[in-house]
C-alpha cells in the first residue's frame, strides 16, 4: 500500500535546509540582489544625463563587477573546504586572477569597443563596493548564534579544562 505524498511525515519545507547553514548562498542573496537593483539604475540615470554609449558603458561595468566578485566568491568558497596554508595560497590565486580577467575585460572594452573605459572603471568599482558590503551583511546573518543551551544538560561536550581557575575581571 503506498502512502498518499500529503501525508508524508516531511514537508518539502521541513526538508529544505535552512538558509543560515548555506552561507555562500546566503553571501551571495545579500551581494547580487542589490547590485542587480543598483546597476540599471546607475545606467538609466547615466543615459539620461548623458548618452546611449555611457550608459551602456556603466551597465558593462556593473555586470563585470558582478561576474568577477561573483566568481571569485564561489572560488574562495570551494578553496575554504581544504587546509588552511592551501586556502589562504588558494585565496592568493582567486584574488590574482580577478585581477587578470578585470584586466583583460577591460582592455577588450577598451581595443575592441565604443564604450567608455574610464565610465566601465568607475562603474566596476561603485557596484563592486555594492556588492562587497552586501557580502558583509550576508556573512554577518549567517553567523550562528552560540548559546549555552546543552551545556547545562551534558548534551553538549566542553572542551574547557573543569579544574582550571577562571578570572573573573
Amino acid at each position: 500500500m503506498s502512502e498518499h505524498p500529503m501525508t508524508t511525515t516531511a514537508t518539502a519545507a521541513s526538508a529544505r535546509p535552512d538558509i543560515r547553514q548555506r552561507p555562500t548562498l546566503l553571501m551571495l542573496r545579500w551581494s547580487v540582489l542589490p547590485t542587480l537593483t543598483v546597476a540599471p539604475v546607475i545606467a538609466l540615470v547615466t543615459w539620461a544625463m548623458t548618452d546611449l554609449v555611457t550608459g551602456a558603458s556603466v551597465l558593462v561595468g556593473a555586470v563585470l563587477s558582478i561576474l568577477v566578485f561573483a566568481l571569485g566568491v564561489v572560488a574562495v568558497r570551494g578553496l575554504l573546504s581544504g587546509p588552511g596554508a592551501g586556502a589562504m595560497a588558494g585565496a592568493f590565486a582567486v584574488l590574482f586572477a580577478q585581477l587578470g580577467l578585470t584586466l583583460g575585460a577591460f582592455l577588450l572594452v577598451d581595443r575592441a569597443s565604443p564604450l567608455e573605459t574610464v565610465v566601465v572603471g568607475v562603474s566596476f568599482v561603485l557596484v563592486g563596493i555594492v556588492f562587497q558590503g552586501g557580502l558583509a551583511v550576508g556573512a554577518l546573518r549567517a553567523r550562528i548564534t552560540l548559546t549555552t543551551a546543552g551545556v547545562e544538560d551534558g548534551s553538549v561536550r566542553r572542551d574547557v579544562d573543569e579544574d582550571a581557575e577562571v578570572s573573573e575581571e
